[in-house]
């Protein structure tokens, strides 16, 4: 007996020695994540203390330095700490408190965590100074960086393990009981409706619309005051004038042609988001759910403020969102067999979309490229395997064809009935410019004579040093003049070769411009306020040939409802929903999630998400043009619905 106690009491001593360790390891992380909140790398070099022995000098220095990282914080910290120490002790080392649910680990979850606690600790540094140097210079700074890389590694990995007990108990969580009978037997004309008139008051208060200079540019081209051309979208540009038009020659205002324009805009997006509401509405998602994304559609205002704005990239998400919807519901239906008769709709709304997207900024063409090569690989590999009569899957493949098609002859045929000057695309290179002007903006003295005449044959050494900015590359890009695809060429070889003299540099360059998208505690919402927001850029002639202004009636308007957008983006829950990173956080947790579920097949309705993701580094920037994220703001609401309708169905069908 006396044996078998003492191996008792052993064992609970053992345990209480576990739970301590546990505890401790939770505290010290919670207190991590707690600091790493106020961490600054701004540090003041200590005063002169004239202490000759160098070692007790660097314990003075570092002990003044050291108390700058908790100055004025220390109460706010401890508070803090006390609350992510019981959030960790529950999420992270499994305790229970007051409920049953468990916050499961999930397969790769410290890896998504480490990736995102990296970008995140980067772009501080960048945030600061513009450079990685910061983390390490002055030295201090390396303890800075790495409170803030541990801190918020655990805080990704708690959220990580609570989006996943999210999903796997959304049956648990209760929903308003909200009934709409008119809804349950028209869910798409109702939602249209319904997020319309939700719209309508912001289209009225920013009467006759939000304009920018690329709007004012092509009205410019459009009623001749300057040559058209294509640096901007021709069928954009053919669009909005033929509405100022009819609204100044037929209603006699081109007030009222711009209003219309952005009236119709308004309704398609409604429509196309209704739609994504109907999805979900089939695949029995949650009504809590879809209650937060209606909200999100209707009071958020990233999508309340954008639907006023006349800007290019509208038309092409209206097209974006509609094809990357049915291009979700062919993977998650696993459809390659396609006939006209059984799916005339279907492919009515691929081809209306992809026109959509490709036609009215170009890099929709290119996402929509890669992804239709990806498709045709399945597909040819759909066929070997499985024999496939090739007669049914002539539908799919006029489908794939026939919104390029489309695009380009109308293309072409407004380039050639108003002789508009082709010009070079530029956004391309925006990646390998912005590179070379910081080489040159900071190692110019190491170009050899070669690399220099590469550069110099496309770009101006008079305005690539003065005209590189870290988080914009169109000034630098303006300057490209290449005159044959030769020099074009040569300029890539030397751009690629220049990479392996100075790498750091070469990534910087693309960090510094792109860090935001890793930064939960940014707000890149802008919003183009009115009709006279890039009107600095129209000729002294259109400006009296259309006399777009905003009513005297309704001077203040705009201005006082783009405040309140401004205002409401600073709740606490409205700016989660309008920041990217977010977003980005669950198209990339969802990734893994399908993967930790045997679900991998399906990973693939994620390809245009992850496409734009690229494009974002590749545009000339993303701060304050948060336009080029608006891919993954409209589409992942979808995403998350048809990840919990995959495991729903995976679960009755026993896959799991």
């Amino acid at each position: 007996m006396i044996y078998s106690s003492r191996n008792h009491y052993s064992f609970t001593q053992g345990e209480k020695y576990v739970e301590f360790k546990k505890n401790i390891k939770w505290l010290i992380a919670s207190f991590l994540t707690a600091t790493s909140f106020f961490i600054k790398f701004k540090t003041p070099s200590p005063y002169e203390s004239h202490i000759s022995s160098r070692l007790i000098n660097f314990i003075f220095e570092f002990l003044e330095q050291f108390q700058g990282v908790f100055a004025g914080n220390a109460f706010i910290i401890f508070i803090i700490t006390l609350t992510l120490f019981f959030a960790y002790s529950i999420i992270l080392g499994g305790r229970t408190f007051f409920s049953t649910i468990s916050f499961a680990s999930v397969k790769g979850e410290k890896l998504l965590a480490l990736f995102f606690s990296i970008m995140y600790t980067g772009g501080k540094a960048f945030e600061y100074n513009d450079s990685l140097s910061s983390i390490w210079s002055p030295k201090f700074n390396i303890i800075k960086a790495l409170i803030i890389l541990v801190g918020v590694y655990y805080l990704y990995l708690s959220f990580v393990r609570i989006t996943f007990s999210i999903f796997e108990n959304k049956d648990k969580i209760k929903s308003p009981s909200i009934s709409f009978s008119f809804y349950h037997s028209h869910p798409f004309l109702f939602m249209w409706i319904f997020i319309s008139l939700m719209w309508l008051p912001h289209l009225i208060l920013r009467y006759p619309g939000a304009l920018s200079e690329d709007n004012y540019d092509q009205l410019n081209q459009f009623f001749g005051f300057m040559p058209m051309r294509t640096n901007q979208p021709v069928i954009h540009t053919v669009t909005v004038g033929a509405f100022v038009n009819f609204g100044l020659k037929v209603l006699g205002s081109a007030n009222s042609g711009l209003f219309i324009y952005c009236f119709v805009q308004a309704l398609s997006m409604a429509a196309v988001l209704s739609y994504s509401l109907l999805f979900m509405k089939n695949w029995n998602t949650p009504k809590w759910f879809r209650l937060i994304v209606v909200f999100l559609y209707t009071a958020t205002p990233y999508f309340t403020g954008n639907a006023a704005w006349a800007i290019k990239d509208y038309p092409h998400m209206v097209g974006f969102v509609l094809w990357g919807l049915i291009f979700v519901r062919i993977v998650v239906e696993k459809k390659f067999l396609f006939s006209f008769k059984h799916d005339g709709k279907l492919i009515l709304l691929w081809t209306i979309g992809a026109f959509l997207m490709s036609s009215y900024r170009k890099n929709g063409l290119h996402i929509y490229l890669v992804t239709v090569m990806v498709w045709m690989i399945i597909l040819i590999i759909n066929l070997i395997k499985k024999h496939t009569n090739a007669r049914l899957t002539l539908a799919l493949l006029i489908m794939l064809i026939a919104p390029i098609l489309i695009s380009s002859v109308i293309e072409k045929t407004i380039i050639s009935s108003y002789s508009a000057i082709e010009i070079k695309q530029k956004d391309a290179f925006s990646l390998p410019f912005q590179q070379t002007a910081r080489y040159y903006h900071y190692y110019g003295d190491e170009l050899t004579q070669e690399e220099y005449e590469a550069i110099g044959d496309i770009l101006d050494y008079e305005w690539l040093y003065t005209d590189y900015h870290p988080e914009c590359s169109d000034s630098v890009k303006e300057e490209f003049h290449a005159e044959n695809t030769s020099q074009i060429l040569r300029y890539l070889k030397v751009w690629f070769l220049m990479f392996f003299k100075r790498p750091l540099c070469y990534i910087e360059a693309t960090w510094n411009q792109s860090y935001y998208i890793f930064m939960p505690d940014f707000d890149n919402v802008v919003y183009n306020q009115d009709v006279n927001t890039g009107l600095a850029v129209a000729t002294d002639e259109l400006k009296e040939y259309l006399n777009l202004h905003i009513p005297t009636s309704m001077v203040g308007f705009a201005i006082t409802v783009c405040s309140f957008y401004r205002m409401l983006n600073t709740f606490p829950v409205i700016a989660l929903l309008n920041n990217l990173c977010v977003y980005v956080f669950l198209m990339f947790t969802i990734s893994l999630f399908l993967k930790r579920k045997g679900l991998s097949w399906y990973r693939l309705s994620l390809l245009p998400l992850w496409l734009s993701f690229l494009f974002i580094f590749l545009a000339p920037m993303i701060v304050d043009q948060p336009r080029y994220s608006w891919a993954i703001f409209y589409l992942m609401p979808t995403i998350v619905a048809m990840y919990m309708h995959l495991i729903e169905t995976s679960k009755s069908s026993n896959i799991i």
